[in-house]
């Protein structure tokens, strides 16, 4: 008995989710969450119009059965057929009309949601979300989903509640062919967005086929293919990815056989209905149902997008589900500035999808208040041992403390990733203003106006200082600055939002690996100048030319703190920093012969 009872909700709750999912409802789970009010009229205006042609059936059988009768009413009975009819016409734009606003709506809800949920997990994305994203980008705009799953329900309520007509009018007639229908469409439905699906989806075999017939219009795909004479291979490459992607259309033995029950209900519907010997009214209205119940086998493209849409929507509100509120401790966060000291304490970590950890055990201490500098070869987990610093990732075990505060549990770490600004390799180009870029939303930044900042800025040849004091300021093209130029910006993001934020610890996450050795290291030295002595540096980088004049360096090797202390003791040690370092200088020393230019 207590097994059985938390099972039953459950069994229910499957029961509800796979029938929703077959009726095409998830859009309403979905909107109801975010969305209740427009949702719930959206709902109703779907039952309206679904009941218009039922009603207008019911009428003309009244007409035309008080015609044959000779009774009265009938003027007013015609009268109140084209009103319906009028109002039919006039819910159906209505319908096309706020299916499209709720569309609209809907998609700027789930795009925020989606967008909220990815930010709560600045670092690795957890793999729910990231397949719902991944749905989400492959699938039509969720607009156009949810435009097409009211078009699609509003058609099979046109077809059904007059086929519910049927079955009061004659019951014995009714059942079989509104069964045997409703089969038939379902059948239908399914091999037809099975069908059209595998024409235009994004599975391997399509994706395959596209990007072979893509190498043709690629201008630096295209060259190459005309170089090497692969025309011919590239073509019959296409040829077999594509009509593996494309399978024929075929009857099956279950349409065949849904097909043949269809038929032969409707025909015995028919010969009930004759010999029951009904009133003109009846007959009228039976024979108009069973012609309105033929609409159910409508299909279209709608039904396609709206099968998408039930994966799409039913991800999306799973995925962006609300989160229990994670408990704050009653600690108070303390914040990285000199004189802090970070202790790593036993610490591990593996992200999801790995074999082997990047981290096991890993227990280190460092102060704050210098600069410091990480170095190791490629995949030594650099970058993820600063994520692990400044928050964006949190230790499978052990803890991370400053000042003996535990500021890797879960309440803590968005208070803690305040203490950090941040430059890295890949950094962002916002296309709006100079100002935008810089500010980032703060409206009364003080920052931007910090005379490091501005000179920064300064530089800009497309951009003066005045740029940056002008809120509304032209938006900057993605090519109106050179690489350069946005690195500059970026570095002024960052320390605008130390001086507007009191970060006191800049991290640098490779933020050169695109320049040169000798404007890494004039990056580097303007950047000390520009963080100020009050501020920290903790900086990643796989050259050793930037880093030499950190004040302390740990050289990471195989998920361990191999060796630490300031260049000149690491090159005095001879160990792994030294090999390193001396590799990499010999690639700017010219050998016999040889002429370096640069």
């Amino acid at each position: 008995m207590t097994r059985e009872g938390p099972l039953e909700p459950r069994m229910m709750q499957r029961v509800r989710t796979r029938l929703g999912r077959r009726l095409r409802l998830s859009m309403f789970g979905l909107g109801w969450r975010v969305i209740p009010g427009f949702t719930l009229g959206i709902i109703l205006l779907i039952l309206m119009g679904g009941s218009i042609p039922a009603a207008s059936i019911v009428v003309i059988g009244h007409v035309l059965g008080s015609a044959a009768s000779g009774a009265s009413g009938i003027a007013q009975a015609g009268a109140l057929f084209v009103a319906l009819f009028l109002v039919d016409q006039l819910t159906n734009v209505v319908i096309d009309v706020v299916a499209d606003r709720y569309g609209g709506r809907l998609q700027r809800e789930s795009e925020q949601a989606l967008i909220r949920a990815r930010l709560r997990s600045p670092g690795v994305t957890p793999q729910a979300l990231q397949d719902t994203l991944d749905t989400v980008s492959a699938s039509p705009p969720i607009r156009r989903l949810a435009v097409s799953t009211v078009r699609y329900l509003l058609l099979r309520a046109q077809a059904l509640i007059p086929g519910l007509v049927l079955v009061f009018v004659e019951p014995v007639a009714g059942l079989p062919v509104l069964v045997s229908f409703v089969v038939l469409s379902v059948l239908l439905e399914r091999d037809y967005t099975a069908e059209q699906s595998a024409a235009y989806s994004t599975d391997a075999r399509s994706a395959r086929a596209s990007y072979l017939g893509g190498l043709a219009f690629d201008r630096r795909t295209a060259r190459e293919v005309i170089v090497f004479r692969a025309a011919g291979w590239v073509i019959s490459r296409f040829r077999e990815a594509a009509h593996g992607a494309r399978p024929a259309t075929r009857i099956t033995l279950p349409l065949l056989g849904a097909l043949v029950l269809a038929v032969s209900a409707m025909a015995f519907g028919l010969i009930v209905l004759f010999h029951a010997d009904p009133g003109p009214a009846q007959l009228v209205m039976g024979v108009s149902s069973l012609v309105a119940l033929m609409l159910i086998f409508g299909v279209t493209m709608d039904v396609v997008y709206s099968a998408t849409g039930v994966e799409v929507f039913d991800r999306v509100r799973s995925a962006t589900a609300p989160q229990p509120p994670v408990s704050v401790p009653s600690t108070a966060v303390p914040r990285a500035r000199p004189g802090s000291t970070i202790r790593f304490d036993r610490v591990t970590f593996r992200y999801a999808n790995a074999t082997t950890p990047v981290f096991t055990d890993l227990s280190f201490e460092v102060e704050l208040g210098r600069s410091l500098a990480i170095v190791g070869v490629n995949g030594a987990g650099k970058s993820t041992l600063l994520k692990l610093l400044v928050g964006l990732l949190a230790p499978d075990s052990g803890r991370i403390l400053c000042d003996g505060v535990d500021v890797s549990a879960e309440g803590l770490r968005s208070s803690w990733r305040d203490s950090f600004a941040f430059l890295g390799q890949q950094y962002v180009r916002y296309p709006t203003s100079v100002h935008d870029n810089v500010a980032l939303g703060r409206g009364h930044s003080v920052g931007v106006r910090d005379p490091r900042v501005l000179a920064l800025l300064s530089r800009l040849d497309a951009d003066s200082p005045e740029v940056v004091d002008a809120p509304r300021s032209p938006t900057v093209p993605r090519s109106g600055l050179s690489g350069g130029q946005w690195q500059r910006v970026a570095t002024a993001r960052a320390l605008a939002g130390m001086v507007d934020d009191d970060r006191r610890v800049l991290v640098l996450d490779e933020p050169t690996a695109a320049l040169d050795a000798q404007a890494e290291a004039h990056f580097f030295a303007e950047l000390g100048e520009l963080a100020g002595q009050d501020r920290t540096t903790v900086m990643v980088s796989h050259r050793f030319a930037g880093v030499r004049r950190a004040d302390e360096i740990l050289v990471l090797h195989q998920g361990d703190i191999k060796e630490r202390g300031t260049h000149a003791t690491l090159m005095a040690e001879g160990g792994n920093y030294a090999r390193m370092f001396r590799s990499q200088a010999d690639r700017y020393r010219p050998r016999d012969g040889e002429v370096v230019i640069g």
